[in-house]
């Protein structure tokens, strides 16, 4: 089963750093494994400039 996320929420709480994520169906996973939340900013950092990178393409090619 799938489901889509509907909340990110990043933030520090008292003297560590919290990586929240909330499902459509409220399901809420919470972490403060320094490990874990750099792997995962790593990750979308990755996949966002990816997707930068397509849709730049896109463009580049519709323009010409």
């Amino acid at each position: 089963m799938q489901t889509d996320l509907r909340k990110f929420k990043f933030g520090k709480e008292e003297s560590s750093v919290v990586l929240t994520l909330i499902d459509q169906n409220n399901n809420e996973f919470r972490t403060s494994n320094s490990n874990l939340i750099e792997r995962l900013a790593n990750r979308l950092s990755a996949l966002f400039t990816e997707k930068i990178s397509e849709f730049t393409d896109e463009i580049i090619d519709f323009e010409f």
